[in-house]
């Protein structure tokens, strides 16, 4: 049961995780969250974002995102991922580039390095190799996909450009294959839990709500045991005094309770530090 806890909460977090953009030619900024179950804090997670934009749209991004379960959660759960993805704008569209992954929960280390190519091809290399990477190139499935951190890049150039967000989104993290069909969503932003200090960010709010649909690797009952959410709402704000908009909460209901992350520290730094 911890691992189906563990996994799911891991899925959402890198679902999640989105870049950050801002009124200049250039913007970098680190983010860091906070996950949890019910009220118990179980990850933490930081993003490094380097985005480019033209025009009020991102035209150019790399984005480097850690992830753990934190000093308590660790001892039952231990796990870290790390996960870098690197693109650009492709006529009205973003497209990634290459991505890479790297997880490790308790001694097995997983790695991912996933090249995209025209024609909406993907070279996938998993060490060690997985049941679940062959079984999705035998399918054919990596064949137009995104990587899941890209996708949330799309996500939120969509939600800075449009004022909303919507679509579908094929996404495959070498490993797991599923669609997120993306819609507007009238919902209130949750209070925050773990933030108590001055505003971190402020202004409209845009929610989007993410529906999800397992194609393959993922158990076959990741639909209906409540281990992974059916769908997920991500809500957007600008930072504090920035036209900057990024991801201020996510949740979804498990059946275990919500899992939720909270936005808790955004800092700008230097590009290349």
């Amino acid at each position: 049961m911890n691992g189906n806890i563990l996994r799911a909460i891991g899925f959402l977090a890198v679902l999640s995780i989105l870049g950050a953009a801002g009124p200049a030619q250039a913007d970098s900024w680190a983010l860091r969250y906070v996950g949890y179950l019910g009220m118990v804090p179980l990850i933490e997670t930081d993003l490094r974002a380097d985005l480019a934009r033209q025009s009020g749209r991102i035209d150019v991004f790399n984005a480097n995102v850690s992830l753990a379960t934190n000093q308590n959660a660790a001892a039952w759960i231990p796990f870290q991922m790390q996960l870098e993805s690197d693109g650009g704008r492709q006529g009205e569209t973003l497209h990634p580039l290459w991505h890479r992954s790297v997880s490790t929960a308790g001694q097995y280390v997983q790695r991912v390095d996933l090249d995209y190519a025209a024609g909406g091809a993907v070279t996938v290399f998993a060490d060690p190799p997985t049941r679940e990477t062959r079984v999705a190139l035998e399918s054919g499935f990596e064949t137009g996909t995104i990587d899941p951190v890209s996708a949330g890049i799309v996500l939120m150039d969509q939600a800075m450009a449009r004022g909303g967000c919507s679509g579908q989104l094929p996404v495959f993290d070498g490993i797991r294959r599923y669609d997120l069909t993306v819609v507007g969503s009238d919902a209130t932003p949750p209070p925050a839990r773990f933030t108590s200090g001055p505003a971190i960010a402020a202004g409209e709010v845009i929610a989007c709500r993410l529906s999800i649909e397992y194609r393959s690797g993922f158990p076959t009952s990741a639909s209906s045991s409540g281990y992974y959410p059916r769908e997920l709402t991500i809500w957007f704000a600008p930072l504090l005094d920035s036209a900057v908009m990024v991801p201020i909460a996510v949740s979804a209901r498990m059946a275990l309770g919500e899992l939720r992350l909270e936005l808790v520290s955004a800092q700008p730094f230097a590009s290349g530090e």
